[in-house]
């Protein structure tokens, strides 16, 4: 009797999805864990920094462009420079007061310091949903039982932890040091201009996918024979119930389809339009 009774399609979806969990887990550690030894100071922020990376995808080279804050801190009378994490968005204020984590050795000397985000608990929680909607899927339509997610979830732990008593990482502490192609941002008209322009282009995003989604919608509603438009009319709830269900008529499902793809761009890109607007007020 084979340990595990997994086909190859299968286990090709557990494996993704148990590496997955246990990145979150790794993720998670490392936050609670890494700076439980470390000093919280506060810092401020001093500078925005933007600057373009440049990549290679589909033998294309693309550009995207980050913002940084650059956080000004004291550590036993001496003045640092560190960077934060880089994001495509301006999330910081100049000026604002903003926590760092500071690790010394035993002569007091600066082993790592990292400035305060959840971006890395935001990824961790990330990789947790997609791996648990992952095995959720398979536990649901039968394709895999739970002593063979717990197996494969098992040596795939125990893998992670070799690799990581492997991997060793010092500490290394470095000041921050501007990029070649970087902008420093320091003054508070330069960062308004700076979401003036930023706030135009979101807009303008956004409302192009707002249009879409809702053209979507429209043609999917009108495509509906007349008793689909009549039950989306009366009861739209229902119809989606019937459709998670399977009991909706062949001739209704393209056009649902299309209905819930637009539906998904619809609402992203009212959330981005909220969201853009909720930024700006803040500056």
């Amino acid at each position: 009797m084979p340990v595990l009774e997994l086909d190859f399609a299968t286990l090709m979806m557990v494996v993704p999805s148990c590496i997955l969990f246990v990145a979150a887990i790794h993720f998670w550690w490392y936050d609670l864990s890494v700076w439980k030894n470390a000093k919280e100071v506060t810092g401020k922020v001093v500078g925005i920094e933007h600057y373009t990376s440049t990549y290679r995808s589909n033998n294309q080279t693309r550009r995207q462009s980050y913002y940084r804050p650059i956080v000004e801190f004291q550590w036993n009378g001496k003045t640092y420079k560190i960077a934060g994490a880089s994001i495509s968005e301006m999330h910081n204020r100049l000026y604002d007061d903003i926590a760092v984590f500071v690790r010394e050795d035993y002569m007091g000397e600066i082993l790592d310091a990292t400035v305060k985000t959840r971006i890395l608990k935001v990824f961790a929680s990330g990789c947790f949903l997609i791996g648990a909607v992952m095995l959720g899927f398979l536990v649901s339509e039968a394709q895999a039982e739970y002593k063979d997610i717990g197996l494969v979830f098992t040596l795939v732990f125990i893998a992670s932890l070799f690799l990581k008593n492997t991997i060793k990482i010092t500490p290394h502490f470095k000041q921050w040091q501007p990029k070649e192609d970087g902008r420093l941002i320091d003054t508070a008209h330069e960062q308004m201009e700076e979401v003036s322009r930023n706030t135009k282009s979101g807009f303008i995003v956004a409302s192009v996918f707002l249009l879409i989604g809702l053209a979507m919608v429209y043609a999917a509603y009108n495509g509906l024979p007349m008793d689909g438009q009549d039950a989306v009319r009366q009861d739209v709830f229902a119809v989606i119930q019937q459709a998670i269900d399977g009991q909706i008529p062949p001739s209704w499902e393209e056009e649902l389809i299309l209905g819930a793809m637009g539906s998904f761009f619809t609402m992203l890109a009212l959330y981005s339009l909220a969201y853009t607007n909720r930024q700006s007020r803040r500056r």
